[in-house]
């Protein structure tokens, strides 16, 4: 499959306005569809995110499970998903101790969590988190680089849940902000 210069996946198949075809994440292919009377595309607002602040950006401790370790997702239409999950992370923020359990994504870590500004100023059900893997023992999470779901854009596509242990107590300004709060 080859990408277009702005690094959208080509089209190949057209049928009216229903545009199908497929592209390559992780080594995995899925297909893709899109349509070009969609009204989304045409209302498509800008994206907002936080101000960039510097005690969002965390280097947290790695502690590895000593066998491996799956971590329940839960989707949004109502199923769950297993995927391995090398450990966990803890640190500290705003002087209060907190855990984070991640799973693994290629060779990144991936973060599925809710924290205060879910369901008022981010999405609703939470955001995901992206890190490097684990470097002498510590992860750098930078919550300024949180990101909503494809379901805050679009309520027809399935989204893993924040599982229990990654509800954070406080409050996490930092990163992108609801889109549909905004609409």
């Amino acid at each position: 499959m080859t990408t277009t210069s702005g690094g959208k996946p080509d089209i190949p198949v057209w049928i009216g306005s229903v545009g199908l075809g497929a592209r390559t994440r992780n080594q995995r292919t899925y297909r893709t569809a899109v349509d070009k009377q969609i009204r989304l595309l045409g209302e498509w607002k800008r994206l907002r995110w936080f101000p960039i602040q510097e005690q969002y950006r965390i280097v947290a401790k790695f502690v590895p499970f000593d066998k491996r370790a799956s971590l329940s997702l839960p989707d949004s239409d109502g199923s769950e998903r297993q995927y391995p999950s090398p450990g966990y992370v803890s640190f500290t923020l705003d002087g209060r101790p907190l855990t984070l359990q991640p799973i693994e994504l290629g060779k990144t870590l991936f973060f599925v969590l809710r924290d205060g500004t879910s369901g008022r100023e981010s999405y609703g059900a939470g955001r995901f988190l992206i890190a490097d893997p684990p470097e002498n023992g510590t992860v750098v999470l930078d919550f300024n680089q949180a990101t909503n779901p494809l379901c805050d854009y679009n309520s027809f596509v399935i989204c893993p849940m924040p599982p229990r242990q990654n509800r954070l107590p406080l409050r996490i300004p930092a990163g992108e902000m609801d889109y549909q709060a905004r609409n």
